[in-house]
């Protein structure tokens, strides 16, 4: 299993492979819980294109955090132009 990510309430810059390898981690987690097959792919795909930004963001925006997750949500996916999106 790969390391943990931050827990909730905290914020703290991750690497770009702990991130990426932390999606496996996640699909198996919602597959453990009984998720049907389309939400797995459609989870997964959300996590993977919030992944993928926060890479792609300078490096000391590279935190994962309520800040993050609320700038990906709010700001950036409803003007989203990432080529690697469609549209979650």
């Amino acid at each position: 299993m790969s390391k943990q990510l931050p827990r909730r309430g905290s914020e703290e810059a991750v690497s770009k492979d702990d991130a990426r390898a932390s999606l496996i981690d996640f699909r198996s987690y919602l597959m453990a819980r009984g998720h049907a097959s389309r939400t797995l792919d459609l989870y997964c795909a959300v996590a993977t294109h919030f992944v993928n930004w926060l890479c792609e963001a300078p490096g000391e925006q590279q935190r994962i955090g309520a800040r993050s997750v609320s700038h990906f949500l709010h700001e950036h996916l409803p003007d989203c132009r990432c080529p690697h999106s469609s549209n979650e």
